[in-house]
């Protein structure tokens, strides 16, 4: 085409030819599409300057809007939109930014328009464009929970795309020669559909072979022919050019107790591989669902609720016949002969198909009033009017006062619907007279024709699957259709598990925890309660008085906020309360103040009281309630709030007026439920829906303006300045190496970026198609290394460079001419780049280098690195790369150590002998017999005595009675130390269920106190685990390899025990005068003593003597063992100790017979400090659940605190400071150290 420009100042160039292509434009994540017309230009401007990633990042953050390009030195313009194509890509949604840019979204994605207030460009710019992708929401997964409650901007953005639709409906709509209404399809700007014809050929073999497997084919072809009799599809031959064409795939439906038993279902989803579906190309109009709840408020408002549909009422519309083609499908008849069909009437499968049949009837009903009021309908007009407000798609749902205007109503609009081709059919109405109790399904909800009552679908209510996933609750929770909201605080209970497994970031198909599991199990068994919970279908239940007053309550909790409206009518002998509508949202997953959450349940109460009030007489007055004081101070007050909360005040008082609002105490407030949630049992028993109980006093006695402000609550809400402007060094940018974390990565980006650059600006014949070459990342490479060093010495005249010999070759890169500059080698060896050591960019390069080279120490890695860079501080670097290296980490870790804690009290105190005792088991042994036994050790753990006895198996059972013969022969312990072992654990879970209480009534038994170790710590109980080494000792030396008998083995087992016992305690000297060494046997025996008391003839005088002589000899028994024993044992050496754990720390969980390459990742979640307050003990979560592990087994990979690693700025400098020393030539060096 020949175009001549009209450019600024009204000047115009010389008209030139310019070529004309089609192309295709793409949203980036390809949900968008569209073709247009293009002319080529050699340039179209100047190189725009964009938005640093810095200026006004966290601003956009906020917003919801990601920025996708922020690059420095992206090019020039490649593609320029005109005006007439870019209108038509704006959807509506607008959004200022505090710097004066604008953010408005098109179909491609966001764009920034205006002048950033920071850029002082030297040339004049008109506009800066960025796309942009907002990312996915939790919230959307709640869509049908914010009818009547949407954003008023989301709300007005969508309502503009919505009246383009009902435009091009309106202008194509007309009445055909069959006297129908015939429609074109809504279709989107710019777009292109495929055929899809071999994909429905493929779709048609599998749905043939499935209707001859259920038998059906006959009854499938004969809803065919009847179609084709009643004008409804018609045959065709296929063309030469499958141009303006489309293939719908089809599959049967069977409805065994439907007047139609088979039904075709057309797919109008499917596409083939890389285009899109017809679905996908029209638009989908007026969103339908959001005329549900104000259809079942005007259906609850008179006496007589009325339900009607139309019979087939889709294919009671006609099809333009320049889109018939599109609705083309395949059949193959009793011959295998390949058959085409395409629709004349419109298909149930399109997306637009609901919104179409409701704009027909609509259009229809408008165009009857327009007659009426020129006097050329003889309809009634209230019929026409009442019928406009009552069709959701083609069912008829409405109220009427008495029978008189139920039997006009039927008669009339019926007549009304037929003159358009619609046959009203299934009147269903309130007839308390009714014998049997009437059911019907009402907009998901049941309604109970001879009680007039509402409740929801018990359909599908059983029980899920085993497995219960992220999915599973998911599923559950949208089995609850309630668009009234009289269940809402039970669906709350599932939106909030899913909250909790969002933010733990559990995937849709992993099986969720015991604890969600086992409250997910009880709400979904309580969902049954729900179908037994009835309300009134007729809302007020008596006719309109001026006594009719709406009360909207709003309540917020950490997790949630609600809002619930009630309608209270005040009548001569009672007060009726019911409720209207309720709405509960989850609270966002970043944390929000309760202010604020109060503030937002009172937002939504005034959006929903506004969607619902105009359905009202104009008499009704309106009360508004909360329970927050600060709420209720910032929609009073007129302050300067901050912009959260400023913007839905202004909301609120827009919709609801400040002097309506009044205080509830948070107890009385029938929104709490609600916005905390319940299960179905307690919502059953409640009545939460009849309203509070105070709202049935009269007036006076509930409106009270008596409360109190919290003053700091609303004061931290109020903006005191305005926040002062940040300078940001837009300069530097990271767009080139934010994308990827590898080095290769990032230099092959750069290479396709030069290859699109290459493409854009050279003819089809010298463009490059193929993969990236050598050369091409060479080139890239040195780009990538042009820009760190312009970014960081800006030339070689930085004052760390002066003392180097740089030159800059022939692509303007900084090199070191080093000293083998003579030497015949690479010139990259010779001359390496200099690069800096702290760049981003040079560490990711480091780090690759090191992984590619098997994971090479510093001085390798450096070596060749060398190879072809020069990197200033590169030792420091590479040792930074390699200390962060995960799989080094793993190899290099040195396990954590704590200093060893004093002995407890009950290794200490003076107590009788196994009093407090540990028990451990050694084995097994070989019988003569060939059997098995075990040998337990029972240790004193004060005195060091122990007790040997034989056990035949490891079972409880069989430890119970070695327990119980140790008691017999030395008596009840108090306290038993032992490890995890399942005998042990087992015993003690026996011993634990006893009911201890009736035992000590009845007897004077104290309860044996139980430590366990924790798991993988043997070094815990090592005062047993150290005789169990004794014992062992003295069995294999006096027994080799001789095999007794059990018996015998006992027998040698006692002796062994006697030797132990004897074993000195204290030091045993050379001098025959010095007192006995103290052994254990002592505290056992205490004093030899043969004598028979009672059968000597003695006198009491002499006894008296005897027994102070015992008493005695025990005391200077024990002082002895406090004095020679306890004094002096001492400290253990002290371990040096290294990094001490912290909760979020990644750590390796050691074990002595796995290789640590095995060692399982798992992360600190608890410390667990000993009486001395320090940790021993630690609490861990892996990727199978959570572990107890003593520090000694932990490895530490990366810590929580990394600054704990280095050393104090402070302190460093202080040391050194102190060490300095100064030479005779004036040089400071360090002190050096005098070898004595």
């Amino acid at each position: 085409e020949t175009i001549s420009h009209c450019l600024f100042g009204g000047k115009k160039t010389q008209p030139s030819i310019h070529h004309k292509y089609r192309i295709l434009l793409s949203s980036l994540d390809n949900k968008f599409s569209c073709e247009m017309d293009v002319l080529d230009q050699d340039n179209i401007c100047d190189n725009l300057p964009h938005i640093k990633e810095q200026s006004n990042l966290s601003e956009l953050s906020d917003l919801g809007i990601n920025v996708s390009n922020i690059l420095s030195n992206s090019g020039p313009i490649e593609i320029l939109i005109g005006a007439d194509e870019a209108s038509r890509l704006f959807t509506g949604k607008r959004k200022e930014m505090s710097c004066g840019m604008v953010a408005m979204e098109t179909s491609l994605g966001w764009t920034i328009l205006g002048r950033a207030s920071h850029q002082q460009p030297k040339v004049t710019v008109a506009m800066n464009v960025v796309l942009m992708v907002s990312d996915f929401n939790l919230a959307n997964l709640w869509k049908l929970d914010l009818i009547g409650i949407t954003d008023p901007f989301e709300k007005e953005s969508k309502t503009k795309v919505e009246e383009e639709v009902r435009k091009h409906f309106l202008e194509t709509v007309k009445i055909n020669s069959e006297g129908r209404y015939e429609i074109s399809l809504p279709w989107k700007k710019h777009i292109y559909i495929s055929s899809n014809y071999e994909h429905a050929q493929k779709r048609l073999d599998s749905t043939i072979r499935r209707l001859n497997k259920d038998g059906c084919f006959q009854d499938y072809q004969q809803v065919l022919n009847e179609w084709v009799n009643e004008g409804v599809i018609e045959q065709v031959t296929r063309s030469d050019s499958e141009v303006g064409t489309h293939y719908l795939p089809h599959r049967h439906v069977i409805k065994e107790n439907s007047t139609t038993r088979i039904r075709p279902v057309f797919d109008a989803s499917a596409h083939e591989k890389k285009f899109l579906s017809l679905n996908e190309c029209l638009e989908k109009g007026d969103n339908l669902i959001e005329h549900i709840p104000p259809l079942i408020l005007r259906f609850r408002l008179k006496r007589i609720g009325v339900i009607a549909d139309i019979r087939r009422a889709f294919l009671q519309i006609s099809v333009n016949p320049s889109d018939r083609d599109y609705l083309r499908f395949l059949w193959k008849n009793e011959a295998q002969e390949l058959q085409i069909f395409r629709h004349r009437r419109l298909v149930f499968g399109l997306i637009s198909s609901p919104y179409l049949l409701n704009a027909v009837i609509k259009h229809h009903l408008l165009k009857l009033t327009e007659d009426y009021k020129k006097g050329n309908s003889s309809s009634s007009f209230k019929t026409i009017s009442t019928l406009l407000d009552c069709f959701y798609i083609d069912n008829v749902i409405t109220s009427l006062d008495n029978e008189n205007e139920l039997t006009s109503f039927i008669k009339e609009a019926s007549a009304v619907m037929a003159e358009c081709k619609f046959e009203l059919r299934g009147w269903e109405f309130t007839d308390p007279g009714i014998l049997n109790t009437a059911m019907s399904n009402v907009l998901g909800l049941v309604w109970n024709r001879k009680l007039d009552t509402l409740s929801i679908s018990a359909y599908n209510m059983e029980r899920s699957s085993d497995k219960v996933t992220k999915r599973t609750i998911l599923s559950s929770a949208h089995k609850i259709f309630d668009p009234i909201g009289f269940t809402c605080p039970v669906a709350l209970e599932p939106k909030l598990l899913l909250r909790k497994l969002w933010e733990a970031k559990v995937g849709w198909d992993v099986e969720v925890d015991e604890v969600t599991h086992k409250k997910f199990r009880q709400w979904e068994g309580e969902l049954i309660y729900l179908t037994d919970v009835k309300i009134p279908r007729w809302l007020p239940e008596v006719p309109f008085s001026v006594n009719w007053t709406i009360h909207t309550f709003c309540d917020a909790s950490e997790l949630a906020y609600a809002t619930s409206i009630f309608l209270r009518i005040e009548t001569s002998n009672k007060v009726i309360v019911q409720l209207i509508q309720a709405k509960t949202r989850v609270s966002p997953i970043k944390r929000v103040t309760i202010p604020r959450l109060e503030l937002l349940a009172a937002t939504i109460g005034a959006r929903l009281y506004a969607s619902i009030i105009t359905q009202f007489p104009a008499g009704c007055k309106s009360y508004f309630w909360s329970d927050s004081s600060t709420v209720l101070a910032w929609i009073k007050r007129e302050g300067p709030w901050a912009t959260f909360v400023a913007n839905r005040v202004q909301e609120i008082r827009k919709l609801t007026g400040n002097h309506q609002w009044y205080h509830v105490p948070g107890t009385q407030n029938p929104a709490d439920l609600p916005s905390r949630g319940c299960k179905a049992k307690k919502l059953l028993n409640s009545k939460w829906w009849e309203g509070p109980d105070w709202l049935y006093e009269p007036y006076d006695d509930w409106l009270s303006e008596e409360y109190e402000y919290d003053e700091a609550s609303v004061a931290q809400e109020s903006r005191i300045g305005v926040p002062a402007m940040v300078s940001l060094d837009i300069e530097k940018s990271d767009w080139y190496y934010a994308y990827f974390s590898k080095y290769k990565k990032i230099v092959r980006m750069l290479a396709w970026i030069q290859r699109f650059y290459h493409n854009c600006r050279n003819r089809v014949e010298q463009k490059t198609a193929s993969h990236l070459d050598q050369e091409e990342m060479e080139s890239a490479e040195r780009v990538l290394i042009k820009i760190i060093q312009n970014e960081e010495y800006k030339g070689s005249g930085s004052q760390v460079l002066t003392s180097m010999n740089l030159y800059y070759d022939k692509y303007g890169l900084l090199r070191l001419k080093s000293r083998i500059l003579n030497r015949k080698d690479v010139d990259e060896f010779v001359c390496p780049y200099i690069l800096p050591g702290k760049h981003p960019v040079v560490q990711r390069l480091v780090f690759d280098t090191h992984i590619s080279s098997c994971h090479v120490g510093v001085q390798g890695l450096m070596s060749i690195l060398r190879e072809r860079f020069w990197t200033l501080g590169g030792r420091r670097a590479i040792r930074s790369v390699i200390n962060s290296c995960q799989a080094c980490r793993r190899f290099k870790a040195k396990k954590m150590n704590v200093e060893t804690p004093a002995l407890p009290m009950n290794r200490v105190r003076d107590a009788a002998p196994f009093e407090v005792i540990g028990i451990d088991l050694a084995g097994p042994l070989l019988l003569k017999d060939g059997s098995k036994s075990w040998i337990c050790l029972i240790t004193c753990a004060i005195y060091r005595a122990i007790h040997l006895d034989v056990v035949s198996s490891l079972s409880t059972s069989d430890f119970l009675q070695v327990l119980r013969r140790f008691i017999a022969r030395r008596g009840r312990p108090k306290c038993i130390y032992t490890d995890n072992g399942t005998n042990f654990s087992g015993a003690e879970n026996l011993l634990r269920r006893l009911d201890w209480e009736e035992i000590q009534r009845s007897d004077s038994t104290h309860r044996i106190k139980w430590y366990f170790n924790p798991p993988s710590a043997p070094w815990w109980g090592g005062w047993w685990e150290r005789l169990i080494g004794l014992v062992k000792q003295l069995l294999k030396r006096s027994l080799g390899r001789v095999c007794l008998t059990k018996e015998e083995l006992y027998t040698v087992l006692c002796d062994c025990e006697a030797v132990v016992n004897s074993r000195p305690l204290t030091y045993v000297t050379d001098n025959p005068f010095d007192l006995v060494p103290l052994t254990p046997m002592m505290f056992l025996r205490e004093s030899e003593n043969g004598a028979v008391p009672d059968l000597d003839e003695l006198d009491s005088t002499g006894l008296n003597r005897r027994l102070k002589y015992l008493m005695r000899l025990r005391k200077e028994l024990r002082d002895r063992f406090r004095v020679e024993y306890l004094g002096f044992l001492r400290q253990c050496k002290r371990e040096k100790t290294n990094t001490q754990p912290s909760v979020g720390d990644v750590v390796l969980i050691s074990s002595d017979n796995v290789k640590r390459l095995e060692w399982p990742l798992a992360r600190v979640m608890e410390l667990l400090p000993g009486r001395d307050g320090a940790t021993r003990l630690v609490r861990l979560q892996t990727a199978h659940g959570h572990l107890l592990r003593p520090i000694q087994r932990l490895y530490p990979m990366e810590c929580a605190n990394q600054k704990r690693d280095s050393v104090d700025p402070q302190t460093a400098k202080t040391s050194v400071s102190d060490a300095k020393c100064v030479t005779r030539s004036g040089r400071i060096v360090k002190k050096p150290s005098r070898f004595d």
